[in-house]
């Protein structure tokens, strides 16, 4: 695994909670891939965090944000996500844990193919399948797997502005 970071900014603005601005490194580890700060191709603000999936690598790739926070007053989970060919993306999943270490299965979300260039997704968190005693209240962090439909294609992706609505 390989630390890098999306800066996570816990400021309430117009009652979102921005968990990163993707504009720095910091809180954040990679598994499968390496990540890059992108000033060019950006969405929001003045950068994006470039993913590229290592070429060793099969099947998907997964970067974890840390966010301990209480969720429970919050509606939504949105992000910005760029592609450049969505032919090589099979899916994008989300996953919150509220435990440290991360374990699967806590909050589970799949989301569809994006489209090529910036996607705007936001996914209602009631959406999300809470697993045994999860609770809203005690979020440790959030985990992006990104599940590729052809297992040896080189991907690079972006991630721009991870915010709770």
């Amino acid at each position: 695994m390989q630390g890098l970071g999306l800066g996570i900014n816990k400021k309430k603005i117009k009652n979102n909670f921005i968990l990163s601005k993707c504009e720095n490194m910091g809180d954040l580890t990679l598994q499968g891939c390496t990540g890059a700060l992108d000033t060019i191709n950006k969405m929001v603000g003045n950068a994006s965090i470039e993913l590229t999936k290592n070429a060793l690598i099969v099947g998907y790739f997964m970067v974890d944000v840390v966010c301990v926070a209480d969720l429970s007053s919050y509606f939504s989970l949105k992000f910005r996500f760029y592609v450049a060919n969505n032919a090589n993306i099979a899916s994008i999943s989300a996953l919150f844990f509220t435990t440290i270490p991360f374990n699967y299965g806590i909050n589970y979300v799949t989301f569809l193919l994006p489209v090529n260039g910036w996607n705007t997704f936001e996914i209602p968190l009631n959406t999300f399948t809470k697993n045994g005693a999860a609770d809203w209240k005690t979020i440790k962090g959030l985990r992006f797997t990104i599940n590729l439909a052809i297992d040896n294609a080189t991907e690079k992706v972006n991630f721009d502005q991870i915010e709770i609505k």
